[in-house]
């Protein structure tokens, strides 16, 4: 197999795995609810969407033609792909959610759907296409050549003045701010662009994750800056411009630990000499990497009430194992409902685009 496709495999396992955090992450929250501080949910809550936003903008970041120039990223096609979908599956488990039996950390009103930053829980889709915005500004002002430093500069700055708005209650509590979600983006715009200056490093990226040295650094960092920002509320001295700064050094170091761990996996399970039960394995997570947007979408409908669950974790102290236990089947089988929903909608052009954001789907 080549490279290439080994990246592939890398990267689509490394969505299928984030994309069954989401779900787990949301068995916890929703189907159990009122166990937030299970530590958990606090440790999945700050690792998944992080890495999706690492891998988009990784496969965002193009060259194109021999002139060295960085491609933009079609908005026209981004935006049948993430925001027609995220609209139409948020309008629709907006009015299914009171039939659910759910309990939902979310606003499920109308103006929830529209000024509150989470979007009834579909603010993914929507930060990014914004952040895709950003990253086409970006790439324009950086001269659209690959000159790393320049980009930076330029990023740096961008996600600088996003971060001084959050800071401006007037202003990160006004219409605009909350209907473009603005903290939100502010908070995943430098995962983004890290995983566009990884794709502009090639190689040297993947080679630098490989060393000990900074897989331990990486993995130390990850580990306090979870603590950090999960448990801000024990940090009263320090400045709010700390947990600032701390968020985007979280999410490049999560990126390092994920690709040092999972992309020697994916090489293993998918050589010569892999076992038929390791290429399957890999080959179920890389299935559910590349279902990710639909699983996204769609997972809401078939989570289920557990509220008799809330009071044996809270007697178990909501310990790590059982509460992960829970989370990993429930998951299991939400997503497989998902998944088989999926593949009957598939049939359907236009719901397999409006339900699963597949817009490009050749119709039959």
């Amino acid at each position: 197999m080549s490279a290439a496709a080994k990246r592939l495999d890398f990267f689509d396992m490394l969505k299928g795995l984030a994309i069954f955090l989401v779900v787990a992450g949301h068995v916890l929250s929703m189907c159990i609810r009122d166990i937030d501080r299970t530590f958990l949910l606090k440790m999945v809550g700050e690792i998944h969407m992080p890495l999706f936003f690492f891998i988009s903008g990784y496969f965002t970041f193009k060259i194109s033609g021999s002139d060295n120039r960085v491609s933009f990223p079609s908005l026209g096609s981004r935006f049948r792909q993430l925001i027609v979908p995220g609209t139409v599956t948020a309008l629709l488990w907006m009015v299914y959610f009171p039939h659910s039996g759910l309990e939902s950390p979310f606003e499920m009103t109308w103006e929830g759907m529209w000024l509150q930053p989470f979007k009834c829980g579909y603010w993914f889709t929507f930060v990014l296409f914004e952040i895709i915005v950003l990253y086409r500004f970006t790439v324009g002002v950086s001269g659209r050549h690959v000159r790393p430093v320049v980009m930076l500069t330029v990023s740096t700055v961008v996600w600088a003045l996003l971060s001084a708005a959050t800071f401006f209650e007037s202003v990160a509590e006004s219409e605009p701010a909350r209907l473009l979600s603005l903290s939100l983006v502010a908070s995943f715009y430098p995962a983004f662009m890290a995983g566009a200056f990884a794709r502009m490093s090639g190689d040297r990226f993947f080679g630098f994750c490989n060393r000990g040295d900074v897989f331990t650094v990486s993995l130390t960092g990850s580990a306090f800056l979870i603590y950090l920002l999960a448990y801000r509320w024990e940090f009263t001295y320090l400045h709010e411009s700390i947990f600032v700064i701390a968020q985007p050094l979280l999410h490049v170091a999560l990126a390092i630990v994920a690709v040092a761990l999972v992309k020697p996996w994916a090489e293993r399970a998918y050589s010569a000499t892999a076992t038929p039960i390791d290429r399957r394995f890999a080959s179920l997570w890389s299935y559910l990497g590349r279902q990710s947007l639909a699983i996204y979408l769609l997972h809401y409908f078939f989570l289920f009430p557990l509220s008799p669950l809330q009071e044996p974790l809270r007697q178990m102290s909501l310990g790590f194992v059982p509460s992960l236990t829970v989370a990993v089947t429930v998951a299991s089988l939400v997503i497989a409902v998902t998944l088989l929903f999926n593949l009957v909608i598939s049939r359907s052009y236009l719901l397999s685009w409006l339900l699963a954001g597949r817009f490009n789907v050749v119709k039959s």
